[in-house]
């Protein structure tokens, strides 16, 4: 098939980091045709980067599959709005690269995965954190065996709480406010990547999930309502994974794609922090006590990586660890995050996607 073509669906907020940065990096394997959004300010802001011809810019996703041939749509509009999108790209004809979570509720995850299997249609998720180049470092340090078993890993996602209430909120439902509601996009549009990335340096799925979620009052007169979270999982071998994951600090520490990962393994600490590896050993010489470790090399990481085994997905190769069929264990941890968070009980994982899988 070689170089496929794709209409890129949501041009708002991260759909412009589409525009400006993902559709130029994989423009030798993927060629953007159309754009789509029935934001008429979003879609002025995409057309004005130049990346299409003018009357390659729609309102309608119907409309642009019917006048542009492509192999795939790229899904970056809300989590809540993607099930008609997903219906029209099953009628016709085309696959699927969905930003994440794909859905925003585990229920939503298991139509979309139902409706996509049944149709025959490819499905992957950019979970594009865990493929990081510090994270995927650590991964295959972690993997290499040459720092002993692995005993556990700690993750931080700590920034700095927003002045004032985002504006995203603004004008929004007060039933999708409530604490619940927050805490869903939380988990599901933040601490999801930090989940996935659990899960590939241990290369297992989880058994069970225990996770506290509170917000923060900070006393300085803001309304904005902060949210903490922690949470403490067992993967399938026994090893421990805990993420401490904060938008309500008074600085940031480590931000948005600047998490800090500390594996422990028996004969070594490897720790990605801020871009950065850094191995502390107590093995002796040869070994270092500390050192800043080399980034693994790679032509694309992120979500030039993703997006290239989607395309060589569809082009007849191996089938992606983001596809859809992996992402329903990350969905499944995540939503069984929020179910402990607000029953106070350590969530069965594997029991809980089974009882929607099964509904």
């Amino acid at each position: 098939m070689g170089r496929l073509k794709f209409i890129h669906v949501g041009t708002g907020n991260f759909g412009m980091y589409w525009g400006k940065t993902v559709i130029p990096l994989i423009s030798s394997f993927a060629e953007c045709v159309a754009a789509v959004d029935i934001d008429p300010e979003a879609l002025d802001n995409f057309k004005a980067l130049k990346r299409l011809p003018e009357n390659k810019h729609y309102a309608d996703l119907r409309v642009a599959l019917t006048e542009n041939k492509c192999d795939f749509i790229s899904v970056v509009v809300m989590p809540g709005a993607r099930l008609p999108i997903i219906d029209l790209a099953i009628e016709f004809g085309v696959d699927v690269l969905c930003e994440k979570p794909a859905a925003g509720t585990m229920d939503d995850y298991v139509t979309i995965y139902k409706k996509m299997k049944a149709a025959g249609r490819k499905i992957a998720v950019t979970m594009s954190h865990r493929y990081e180049r510090e994270k995927q470092t650590v991964e295959q340090m972690i993997k290499s065996g040459a720092y002993g078993k692995l005993n556990y890993i700690y993750g931080r996602f700590a920034s700095q709480r927003p002045k004032a209430r985002n504006k995203r909120y603004e004008g929004a439902d007060p039933a999708m406010l409530t604490p619940y509601n927050l805490a869903r996009r939380g988990l599901s549009e933040g601490v999801i990547h930090e989940f996935d990335t659990f899960r590939g340096m241990t290369g297992q799925n989880a058994a069970k999930v225990y996770c506290q979620y509170w917000q923060f009052d900070p006393e300085d007169g803001s309304d904005t309502q902060p949210a903490a979270s922690l949470t403490s999982i067992t993967m399938e071998n026994g090893v421990r994974c805990l993420i401490e994951h904060s938008g309500a600090n008074a600085v940031t520490i480590n931000g948005w794609s600047n998490e800090h990962f500390r594996a422990e393994c028996a004969n070594a600490t490897i720790i990605a922090d801020n871009k950065k590896v850094t191995i502390m050993s107590g093995m002796g010489q040869p070994y270092p006590e500390t050192a800043e470790m080399p980034l693994q090399n790679g032509e694309y990481f992120d979500h030039g990586q993703l997006a290239r085994d989607f395309c060589d997905w569809l082009n007849g190769g191996p089938e992606p660890q983001t596809s859809l069929e992996d992402n329903m264990q990350c969905a499944a941890l995540t939503f069984a995050a929020l179910e402990s968070a607000f029953t106070g009980k350590e969530i069965d994982v594997q029991a809980f996607l089974k009882e929607h899988m099964e509904k």
